[in-house]
């Protein structure tokens, strides 16, 4: 529909599609927004909108009444203003509390000054420098003014060698005298006032000015605020402060009429239950309305500027966003004056954590929290509080969504920090008896109703919706589950290759802080659609010929290797996979080429202008996450290692890096979010596990030799009576003779007697044997011929204004093959 509009824009009035595109979207989430915020506001404002309140009072702070406000009855109650007032006053009269004179400080700056003055020597003695120069050394002394006074410097330099130790051993002596007395920050510019008086008289006026302005510069204070005996002795002062209570004896005048009503006045009022509830709809409709748009717009700003894959690709999971955040708050109305305490607000952050990212989920969680305390008719901070910290705790506790048990962690530190916020306010009104009730109903919810309830709520999203939730990816990493079965059966060396993509993946998500989880998942399923055609791609052509040679078509062979993308799409929708995990099958390959055809192609034809180069490219996406980045990073490194084989660490290490900076510089992760710091990591991993995977192995042939006399034995023992060649493996001991043990292995035709002075060909697929046990020679009927690495060629231009219909140009993948 978008792209028929964008068509019909473009050929009526010449209008760019991609910018019809991007103003849909963006009209799209302003609607989106827009709705958010109205359902928000109907939600909160929700008594408002369909109760009334008969008003018998308007009154507020600042407003005059037309009569005198007076008390029917006798009454009293604590003011917490004239409470308040008088714990300011007591904080006001108790002093702050000093520690004594450092001795650290005298004795740094002690050595500080011997060190300038020595400096100050080393001018002065400097015979080759001009004056000028020595000012200008003088004045690079940062901890000092001279460079404000030339006068006093060249003074200074021109002081007999006799009058300057003098001024050296005064400025000593009497920095040392100034700092042994206790100093304060607030005393500093007293003590400079006082130094001409602690200058020896026998110095002259020249010398004790020059005294006065270095000491003056190398005065520090020495003594400093004990901030926590002042906050011992203020809370000492405030244990004696008792709450402020006003009495009303009936009769007595409240407000009078013809005065402002003060805040002193509007307490009375409150405590006194002389104000009605009035009918201000209208203001609190906008209260709720203004809030609900702030939220709405924040969270759409953060998900446009940092998760905008979300509007990107299928809008399901951020509508699924929306609606739980709805729910949730809808919750709150309904329940939430009933006790908020047992009310398990954190669960929506634990569910959030577990289908979105944390980041999102605290910036979500933020604005539930938000708008929960404007439900009751005096907005709450308390609430507000209480909802935020749980929700923000098991978010940030919550780091491995997949285990069970970490939700109940999350729970028992949700229940922690409600129980906190819950004492903190208590404590500032005064600890009631209802408070250690109230803390207990906080721990409560947060250990154990807290996590049951998200439990609940993600399993009916995993029914329900088809999510890749945790549970729904533990579920599918089983090996026992029908399509991995499959696979493993129809096409074994595809499943082993997706078993090495996942490890590497997986490790390379957990060194960049992505979803390790979703990455292994996906790693084991991105290529199911070679189950269509397994024999058509290399690591499933054990004992036959290549089809693609019989095939003889470079096209229908690029087809047939392209469409496992498609074809595997196809497959993981028709066996209900997660919309996630068929992101990881569309994109893992990107818009890159099959650049084996093509040259096929391109050898038949002789002129590449005949070729369309979209024949041979990956239908994409590239990969819109770091998550299927990886696994395309992965793959490729997979696939190009089996066919290279690198048996150093520079052969690793070339390999690996050529293809993470081919994907990089063809533009294939440009969508994904990966930074360089991210793809070093990557490339850092990769190289680590591929130097474990293709280690040197022990030359055991050279190993393994019988003694001299013994040849004709050896000999003789190198045929078996059916004539097939025998291997001989030597059994060492430190403490016992060796001994050679024969083991016959069926031989391939034509076979001779192993040559035991050579090394044995390499395979990383063969377990490395003991020395006590038999080297069995593999049969020559399993030895694959193995693939010749690719040859490195320049990237294939785009073909102007010749786009196939088929599949999008793009560049060419420098390290792709049929497998």
């Amino acid at each position: 529909m978008l792209m028929h509009v964008a068509d019909l824009l473009e050929d009526r009035f010449n209008i760019n599609p991609q910018r019809t595109e991007t103003a849909a979207h963006f009209l799209l989430m302003l609607a989106a927004a827009v709705a958010f915020a109205l359902c928000c506001t109907f939600i909160v404002a929700f008594d408002d909108i369909f109760l009334r309140f008969n008003s018998t009072a308007n009154l507020g702070i600042g407003r005059v009444p037309t009569e005198d406000i007076i008390t029917r009855e006798e009454g009293s109650f604590i003011s917490a203003i004239l409470t308040e007032q008088e714990r300011t006053n007591v904080l006001a009269q108790v002093p702050t509390v000093f520690s004594p004179a450092d001795p650290g400080v005298a004795r740094q700056q002690r050595d500080l000054t011997v060190q300038i003055l020595a400096y100050i020597d080393n001018v002065r003695a400097d015979s080759y420098a001009s004056l000028n120069q020595q000012i200008a050394d003088i004045k690079a002394i940062t901890s000092l003014k001279l460079a404000e006074s030339e006068d006093s410097i060249s003074a200074i330099l021109q002081l007999p060698d006799d009058s300057w130790l003098q001024v050296r051993n005064e400025i000593v002596l009497v920095l040392e005298r100034v700092m042994s007395a206790e100093i304060r920050a607030a005393d500093l510019e007293r003590a400079r006032a006082q130094l001409p008086n602690q200058v020896s008289l026998r110095l002259s006026e020249q010398q004790s000015r020059i005294v006065t302005e270095i000491t003056s510069d190398l005065i520090r204070a020495n003594t400093f605020e004990n901030p926590d005996q002042t906050t011992i002795n203020q809370a000492a002062a405030l244990a004696n402060v008792e709450d402020q209570q006003r009495q009303f004896i009936a009769g007595q005048i409240v407000a009078p009429a013809g005065q402002r009503i003060d805040a002193l006045s509007f307490e009375a009022l409150q405590e006194l239950g002389l104000l009605a509830r009035t009918s201000n709809r209208a203001p609190r409709i906008l209260r709720a309305l203004l809030a609900s748009s702030l939220v709405a717009a924040l969270l759409a700003l953060y998900i446009s500027r940092f998760e905008a894959h979300l509007i990107a690709s299928d809008s399901s999971d951020l509508l699924l966003i929306a609606v739980l955040f709805l729910v949730a708050l809808a919750a709150m109305r309904a329940f939430g004056n009933a006790n908020i305490y047992l009310m398990p607000a954190a669960a929506l952050g634990i569910v959030y954590v577990a289908i979105s990212t944390p980041n999102l989920a605290i910036v979500a969680a933020i604005g539930f929290a938000f708008l929960s305390s404007l439900l009751s008719r005096s907005p709450s901070l308390e609430i507000a509080s209480l909802i935020a910290a749980g929700n923000i705790g098991a978010i940030l506790t919550l780091r491995h969504a997949g285990r069970l048990n970490n939700y109940f962690l999350a729970g028992l530190f949700i229940g922690l920090a409600n129980a906190a916020i819950v004492a903190i306010f208590a404590l500032q009104i005064g600890f009631g008896p209802n408070d250690g009730a109230n803390m207990l109903q906080a721990l409560f919810s947060g250990v154990l109703i807290v996590p049951t309830t998200a439990f609940g709520v993600m399993y009916a999203l995993t029914v329900l919706f088809n999510l890749a939730t945790p549970f729904k990816l533990m579920d599918l990493s089983q090996p026992s589950k029908p399509l991995l079965q499959r696979l493993l059966r129809e096409a074994p060396g595809t499943y082993q290759h997706s078993l090495q993509v996942a490890n590497l993946a997986e490790q390379a998500a957990q060194a960049i802080g992505a979803d390790t989880q979703i990455t292994h998942v996906a790693s084991l399923y991105h290529d199911i659609g070679k189950m269509s055609n397994p024999f058509f791609f290399t690591e499933n052509q054990q004992h036959i010929p290549n089809p693609h040679d019989a095939l003889d078509d470079p096209y229908r062979s690029a087809d047939i290797i392209i469409n496992h993308t498609i074809e595997g799409d196809q497959i993981a929708k028709r066996h209900n996979l997660p919309h996630r995990i068929r992101e990881f099958i569309r994109e893992h390959h990107g818009t890159t080429q099959v650049y084996v055809f093509y040259q096929r192609a391109l050898a038949a034809a002789g002129d590449k202008n005949n070729i369309d180069i979209a024949d041979f490219s990956y239908p994409g996406p590239i990969p819109q996450s770091r998550e299927t980045a990886i696994v395309m990073m992965a793959d490729s490194c997979e696939s190009a290692s089996r066919a290279v084989k690198p048996q150093t660490n520079e052969e690793i290490t070339d390999l690996v890096h050529g293809i993470i900076e081919g994907k990089r510089n063809n533009g294939q992760l440009d969508d994904s979010n990966l930074t360089l710091n991210e793809l070093r990591k990557i490339e850092e991993t990769f190289i680590d596990i591929f130097r474990g995977l293709f280690h040197p192995r022990i030359d055991y042939a050279k190993a393994v030799q019988l003694p001299p006399q013994r040849e004709p034995e050896r000999a003789a023992a190198l045929s078996t009576n059916n004539g097939e060649p025998a291997i001989v493996a030597s059994s060492v001991s430190a403490d016992k003779p060796r001994k050679a043990r024969i083991t016959t292995a069926k031989a391939a035709p034509k076979a001779t007697a192993p040559d035991l002075t050579t090394e044995p060909e390499r395979a990383e697929d063969q377990p490395t044997p003991r020395l006590d046990a038999p080297l069995n020679e593999p049969d020559a009927s399993t030895v694959m011929e193995e693939e010749e690495p690719l040859a490195d060629v320049p990237f294939l231009p785009k073909r102007n204004g010749n786009k196939s219909t088929k599949h999008p140009a793009s560049n060419i993948d420098e390290v792709d093959e049929p497998a």
